[in-house]
């Protein structure tokens, strides 16, 4: 019988004991055995990881997490990927990505209340989950984060409006910052309006 605490207890020793060897089919089962007794510990480790700037850690704790909850773990990730470093979270944005896949309705929802907060990491966060998961009702709200006065924010509130680049609203949204400051929003910016040209073309 697969022991969900003892084979946590060893995940967790590995991030602090490179002697012990990383075993990826106990991280497959652990995410795939619905034991929510597991969660305050991989939720404590998570922040722990997250602390220590531990990039394979949080990508494995998050892996697991996702695996338990599914979407209902969307909210804790999404705060996860909104710390500075977010960048360096490969794996972590492709476990988000998968839950935004399996509930895009639910995941959106969580991305509109962060994007339209005052944090200013937790807005990127949300911006960056509305380039996967985002309707045509968020390009009001995107096109004001293109107004924000931190070129990151206009960057991924870019991002996402170039998902819904076919949409005549988005484009004109975008047109908007044809005359950004930032060299690299404009040159984005001319990148989607011509995406979307050809597209109609």
């Amino acid at each position: 019988m697969f022991d969900t605490h003892a084979a946590l207890s060893e995940v967790l020793a590995g991030f602090d004991d490179f002697s012990i060897p990383f075993d990826r089919g106990a991280v497959h089962r652990l995410a795939g055995s619905g034991d929510r007794t597991l969660v305050p510990r991989v939720q404590a480790g998570l922040e722990r990881a997250l602390d220590g700037e531990d990039y394979f850690g949080v990508e494995v704790l998050g892996e697991i997490l996702a695996g338990i909850l599914g979407p209902r773990a969307f909210p804790l990730l999404l705060r996860a990927i909104a710390r500075p470093m977010r960048a360096d979270w490969n794996g972590l944005s492709a476990t988000l990505a998968g839950l935004m896949d399996e509930d895009p309705v639910g995941c959106r929802a969580t991305a509109v209340s962060f994007a339209a907060g005052r944090h200013t990491d937790l807005r990127r966060a949300g911006l960056w989950a509305l380039g996967y998961v985002g309707t045509p009702a968020d390009i009001q709200l995107l096109g004001a984060a293109l107004r924000d006065p931190d070129v990151k924010v206009r960057s991924d509130a870019l991002g996402a409006l170039g998902s819904l680049r076919d949409d005549p609203r988005a484009q004109a949204a975008m047109s908007g910052v044809l005359q950004d400051p930032d060299p690299w929003i404009r040159d984005l910016a001319a990148h989607f309006l011509r995406e979307a040209y050809r597209a109609v073309k």
